[in-house]
């Protein structure tokens, strides 16, 4: 091999029908020994891509050849964020196809451009959540360089992407980061508004235990979750929109002719969807006509309360006056009674002691005569 290098006749860099160079397919092929030969050698331009304008290093990320990957991504003349002809860095291909250790190897650079989108506005990011690679999302939302929230040309987030294609444990992984909008909108249409569209019952149940889901935001044309859900007859959606409490089942959008969750389900023929919007509706009226008949007992009690509580205060006067005068009587007759028992007593002093000085009398009269 270093011998054939050697010899300036020999066209190291001559492409197939394919457009591939020795080199090329060497990285292709996995062989990290005379890649690592061709690599190191001057005339070997690392850089050349297919027809596809798939480069040398990007073949090996695509492949797998974790040990090429590892060579070249320390060669200088290397270019590790070249994209080929639709715009796929090799960062985007390895988080596209699930090569776990590729990825790790990669984020380890600090030349590494973790943002770079195609041009559909598509990042690594987005795509490891597109694809349901749980285990690179993870190695990405670590990684502080990585936009969360990127959205592509038509403004779906990697949140949206993921309740879209249904990725439920992609999903509770992105609730858990504070970073993540879990709201933004595609064209008015939410990640929440999107499962239930589809009907991913079990992510429709994780969104609505989070408070910051926003479930009655409609779309451009002024339809709710809940109106997509009844026009689309996700039964199970309804049911457990109904039981959150928080669905507005009489939200008729922007529209002028707009229909509510019950008339378009009534439109569609969705008999059950009917019957459980229209039971919905029953048992919300029932507590309101109950409070209120409750709120006329309590009235009425009150009313019966207050009379009552009138009589008792007048028949207690009464009392208290009946009392007040007997007692003033009894105090008038008490101290009539003393002034006669005075009076009597004043007497018997005064014939005791008329009887006494009548006998003193007699008793000096004998003394005398």
């Amino acid at each position: 091999m270093k011998l054939l290098l050697s010899n300036e006749r020999v066209r190291v860099n001559d492409r197939n029908r394919d457009g591939k160079t020795l080199f090329y397919i060497v990285c292709e092929l996995g062989r990290y020994e005379v890649a690592k030969i061709l690599a190191n050698n001057r005339r070997v331009d690392t850089s050349i891509p297919d027809n596809y304008g798939t480069t040398p290093f990007s073949i090996a990320c695509e492949k797998g050849k974790i040990k090429i990957v590892r060579e070249l991504a320390r060669n200088k003349r290397i270019d590790i964020n070249k994209p080929n002809k639709n715009d796929k860095t090799p960062l985007y291909v390895v988080s596209q196809k699930g090569h776990i250790e590729v990825v790790k190897l990669l984020l380890k650079e600090k030349s590494i451009d973790t943002n770079k989108a195609r041009i559909n506005g598509e990042t690594p990011f987005y795509v490891a959540c597109q694809k349901g690679h749980i285990e690179i999302v993870k190695l990405l939302l670590n990684d502080k360089r990585v936009d969360v929230n990127k959205a592509n040309n038509d403004g779906k987030t990697p949140f949206y992407i993921a309740c879209e294609n249904g990725h439920i444990e992609i999903v509770r992984l992105l609730l858990n980061d504070e970073r993540i909008d879990i709201n933004k909108a595609m064209d008015g249409v939410t990640p929440f508004y999107i499962v239930c569209f589809f009907g991913y019952i079990e992510i429709v149940k994780l969104l609505l235990n989070d408070q910051r889901v926003d479930i009655n935001k409609p779309n451009k044309s002024g339809k709710t979750s809940l109106y997509i859900a009844c026009e689309n007859e996700r039964i199970d959606v309804v049911k457990h929109l109904l039981e959150s409490g928080k669905a507005d089942i009489n939200y008729t959008g922007t529209n002028k002719n707009r229909k509510t969750p019950l008339e378009i389900a009534k439109k569609k023929g969705h008999s059950q969807i009917v019957e459980l919007l229209e039971t919905f509706q029953r048992c919300a009226s029932e507590p309101k006509e109950e409070k209120e008949k409750e709120k006329e007992k309590e009235k009425e009690k009150e009313e019966r309360r207050g009379k009552r509580e009138k009589i008792m205060n007048i028949e207690e006067k009464k009392k208290t006056k009946s009392t007040e005068q007997g007692q003033s009587n009894f105090e008038t007759k008490n101290n009539r009674t003393m002034k006669e028992k005075s009076k009597m007593e004043e007497q018997k002093n005064q014939e005791s002691k008329s009887i006494f000085i009548y006998f003193l009398f007699l008793f000096f009269l004998k003394i005398f005569f």
